[in-house]
């Protein structure tokens, strides 16, 4: 009986807080005044709801400005601008703007077109030359009449085998695992999927979040030490090598570590599940229109009778593959960058925007 009434009372206590901090939520807090949703503004959930099993609250936000107006609350801690004088306003931090700078400084020589070029024939004999490879074994196995390739999980081993071994220097050899079944890099696939959940429950996800993203850290960490050890040694220079040197002249500083190991992380994510995801979407469109792949088959078997043979970045900018270019722009429209909010957070004296 006393189990029943511990239960009870803490139930209760529950119950208590919730109601307490929702009335002051709706009514006592200092974004208490501005419209919107009032299950927006009692709690995170409803962004939550939208988020993960709905297309994503992005999408409401032009329908939401349109019933309330132009500055609206969407969180319980958070507004939402639509106005382009405010945005102008929000987003005009110097300092932001400054420290930003600085890092591109030390990435944009990465990928700049003479950086890839230069990186091009080491990446093609090696990772872009094994992924071919097993596809022609996968055309060629059962006596010819081939077998299934999850394309899904194979653009996702090449692109993290190319970002590890472009920025990192490091064989994550996901490419050779039989069915593109690289533990790896499915571990990055369920840190990507998880990610959006756990933004909204920090707490409950913290320990899980720990266990998905520390190969990823752990593998940035890894190899930030290892080049700190052994600067100038990359056959390539690497993101790290430009921020281990940093052109005092231009003002730059080596970033702390862990801003490296930070910078890492991202790289892996980023280069792996976008550049991923356009070539995927670039294939299924292809293939589902005949009309289209044959064109494109024509144009690259004229301009490469050779099949063996594989062309670098500059070859590809010629007229002779001009079809090809034109597939490739329209798969990157097709296929943008992640949409979502860039909050910003209200400086300690407080904000104004228009009247408000």
């Amino acid at each position: 009986m006393p189990f029943l009434l511990s239960i009870f009372y803490t139930f209760l206590a529950f119950v208590v807080y919730v109601s307490i901090k929702t009335i002051y939520r709706l009514y006592f807090h200092p974004l208490a005044k501005f419209p919107g949703p009032k299950l927006a503004a009692a709690t995170t959930l409803y962004n939550a709801y939208y988020d993960i099993l709905a297309p994503g609250l992005v999408k409401m936000l032009p329908e939401l400005h349109r019933k309330y107006g132009t500055i609206i609350r969407i969180q319980p801690n958070e507004v939402h601008v639509a106005d382009l004088e405010s945005y102008n306003q929000i987003f005009k931090s110097k300092e932001t703007l400054v420290e930003t700078k600085k890092r591109r400084e030390f990435l944009s020589p990465l990928f700049s077109k003479s950086a890839i070029l230069k990186s091009e024939p080491v990446l093609h004999r090696q990772k872009l030359k094994q992924f071919l490879d097993t596809l022609q074994d996968a055309a060629s196995a059962n006596e010819g009449r081939g077998s299934i390739i999850n394309f899904y999980l194979g653009f996702r081993c090449l692109t993290a085998d190319l970002i590890m071994d472009y920025c990192f220097q490091q064989d994550l050899n996901a490419l050779a695992e039989p069915g593109f079944r690289s533990q790896a890099v499915e571990k990055f696939i369920q840190g990507f999927d998880m990610a959006i959940v756990a933004t909204y429950f920090l707490n409950f996800f913290a320990i899980l979040n720990r266990v998905i993203f520390a190969l990823p850290e752990g593998m940035a960490r890894e190899r930030v030490e290892y080049l700190i050890k052994n600067l100038g040694m990359s056959k390539i220079p690497t993101m790290f090598d430009l921020m281990l040197n940093p052109d005092e002249k231009r003002g730059q500083v080596s970033p702390p570590k862990s801003d490296m190991v930070a910078d890492g992380c991202l790289m892996i994510a980023a280069g792996t599940d976008t550049s991923s995801g356009v070539l995927g979407l670039v294939l299924w469109h292809v293939t589902q229109n005949p009309q289209i792949e044959r064109k494109l088959v024509d144009e690259l078997m004229a301009a490469m009778p050779n099949r063996e043979e594989v062309l670098d970045s500059a070859r590809l900018e010629e007229p002779d593959f001009e079809y090809l270019r034109a597939v490739v722009k329209e798969g990157l429209r097709l296929d943008f960058g992640v949409p979502g909010r860039i909050p910003r957070k209200t400086p300690s004296k407080g904000a104004r925007f228009g009247d408000v």
